[in-house]
């Protein structure tokens, strides 16, 4: 993530937006694996994990494939340049 907002491809708050998606996925994925296999959603404090952060998560997913291919396209483009 660091690099593809370095690369000017992601703004600090889509940044910010994917690392709290990150930490709730590790923590869901940390809870898990214990000996109970269920998530406990009190972990998240409260209300932490709710609709609008759901929704955030949903379209911030989708914006993805289009940033990817973007630093694809940048990439190719490098390579050209290097006749490669």
């Amino acid at each position: 993530m660091d690099f593809l907002l370095d690369a000017n491809l992601i703004d600090e708050n889509f940044y910010n937006v994917l690392d709290r998606l990150r930490d709730y996925r590790n923590h869901i994925h940390i809870q898990y694996i214990e000996k109970n296999k269920k998530v406990r959603i009190r972990d998240f404090g409260g209300n932490a994990y709710n609709i609008k952060i759901y929704n955030e998560a949903i379209n911030s997913l989708r914006r993805l494939p289009k940033i990817f291919q973007t630093l694809r396209n940048e990439i190719s483009k490098c390579k050209y340049k290097e006749g490669r």
